[in-house]
């Protein structure tokens, strides 16, 4: 569809971004909008774009030169949104970086009245009676204390009762508790501030974007985010790194796999203890999954290492189930298992193909041979452990 005019932002994270403004509705706020941009007051602005202009068809509060504005917007004119500023013109012209001139303060109407007032009081003698109580704190009295609940949120005061917030908030939720506050007090405010939890689900969107469901996201502190969860091998992540890359006060990121980890480090364990044989394991939403058929003293054994494992609640739950491995090795390997040869020290499965692997080969599916004995094979992955019986 044809663009009649575009739309310039001016401050916001995505300040300097040009967008399109086809004929039709237009919507700009939090949710599912257009424009995905929080306004002031959480409100949602619909422009109406038509050929002949672009008209603002809501109550949003609206600024053009400092003064309140309604009806169609003016062409390459700095515009406050809302909060979020803006310029608008049509497709083919220049914006340069145009400057929003401060919003107007509100007339002081009531001046007049205070001073009938205060030469009421001297006519009547009140200055005889006690002294009335102290005003209520203003936020230039109590905002410096509220920030103490908001680290890296920064404030300054541009006049009396103009606020710009910069800097960084943990919870968009917890910040519009402050605003709600502020603006109760009669203050006007200019925010270029980032909050953790919008830029989470920032990163989390480029993640599912590109087929990364299983992950979560942390963003710490100091600005960087930890992702969690399983990365396909072999992936090429340039996409990915490129989009985080771009992120407007994304301080830094990086990789992590916690199960990958705890599932090495239960790997191991059964080792030590040997118990791999004949052991399968899979995660679950709740936890790991170990299963196979065992003799009565191995599955002692087993329980008494989940149940030590269990003490722990940093970990995740485990669980064992008493049945025989359902997995097919003609789905792992190139043929059937003939036997297997060598010594404790150097074991090797002979195929029916006459190929000889050992443990570290890398068979098919992305699994590794990490343990043969008479019994069969185990096979595992980075959160998978299979294993293949000898007989079947």
């Amino acid at each position: 569809m044809q663009a009649h005019y575009k739309l310039k932002l001016l401050n916001g994270p995505l300040v300097g971004r040009t967008l399109q403004l086809p004929a039709g509705p237009f919507s700009i706020g939090s949710g599912d909008c257009d424009l995905s941009l929080p306004l002031e007051a959480d409100l949602t602005a619909t422009l109406d774009v038509s050929e002949e202009q672009v008209l603002l068809t809501d109550t949003t509060p609206c600024w053009v030169r400092g003064r309140p504005h309604t009806g169609p917007l003016p062409l390459a004119v700095a515009i406050d949104l809302a909060g979020i500023h803006i310029v608008i013109d049509r497709p083919d012209a220049e914006i340069g970086n145009l400057a929003v001139i401060p919003r107007a303060r509100p007339a002081r109407a009531y001046a007049p009245v205070a001073l009938i007032v205060v030469a009421l009081m001297a006519m009547l003698g009140w200055a005889s009676y006690p002294k009335p109580p102290p005003p209520a704190p203003t936020p230039h009295d109590w905002l410096p204390q509220v920030l103490h609940d908001y680290p890296g949120l920064h404030t300054q005061w541009l006049d009396k009762n103009r606020l710009q917030l910069s800097g960084r908030c943990r919870s968009s939720e917890q910040l519009s508790t402050l605003i709600a506050r502020l603006r109760q007090s009669n203050v006007w405010l200019e925010q270029q501030l980032t909050c953790d939890d919008d830029l989470q689900r920032e990163v989390l969107a480029i993640l599912q974007g590109s087929g990364y469901t299983d992950i979560t996201v942390q963003i710490g502190a100091d600005g960087h985010a930890v992702i969690d969860g399983p990365i396909r091998k072999n992936a090429d992540l340039t996409g990915i790194a490129e989009a985080l890359d771009r992120l407007p006060n994304l301080q830094g990121w990086k990789f992590t796999d916690h199960r990958a980890d705890e599932f090495a480090s239960l790997v191991q364990s059964l080792k030590q203890s040997q118990l791999l044989s004949g052991l399968s394991i899979q995660s679950t939403r709740n936890g790991w999954l170990l299963s196979g058929q065992l003799n009565p003293a191995a599955q002692t054994a087993v329980q008494q290492l989940i149940g030590t494992l269990n003490t722990d609640k940093q970990r995740e739950n485990y669980r064992f189930l008493n049945a025989p491995s359902a997995a097919d090795a003609s789905q792992y390997l190139p043929a059937a298992i003939s036997n297997v040869g060598g010594n404790a020290a150097a074991p090797y499965l002979e195929l029916g193909n006459g190929v000889r692997l050992q443990i570290g080969s890398v068979v098919r599916r992305g699994m590794t041979i990490v343990n043969i004995v008479p019994s069969g094979i185990s096979l595992a992955d980075s959160h998978r452990l299979i294993f293949l019986p000898l007989q079947a």
